[in-house]
């Protein structure tokens, strides 16, 4: 019986989150796009595409640390092995636009 509401609450919980992806502002579709663009240009190294998609007070929480646009840049300029790849897959929990900031978890 426990596994059965388990479930239940799993398929409703998805549910909601599903729905609420799809009812995202415009602006915060923006925010998403610009995230993902931030980090497809960590994963290639292009430092200038980095920059177009960062303010020079960006911080980024990433695994407990702060990084601001010198950490990204400094991490996006270390050398790779050639055999390198990187995916990324995103999830977005939360973001919220006020005027021209924006917070994304």
């Amino acid at each position: 019986m426990k596994k059965f509401l388990f479930a239940a609450l799993l398929f409703f919980a998805s549910s909601l989150s599903v729905e609420a992806q799809d009812n995202i502002s415009g602006k915060q579709k923006a925010v998403q796009k610009t995230l993902a663009d931030l980090f497809q240009a960590l994963a290639d190294q292009d430092l200038d595409k980095l920059k177009d998609n960062c303010t020079t007070d960006v911080l980024i929480i990433e695994n407990g640390e702060v990084w601001n646009l010198d950490t990204l840049l400094k991490k996006a300029s270390q050398p790779r092995a050639a055999d390198f790849k990187r995916i990324n897959t995103i999830e977005f929990i939360d973001i919220k636009v006020s005027g021209k900031i924006a917070w994304a978890t």
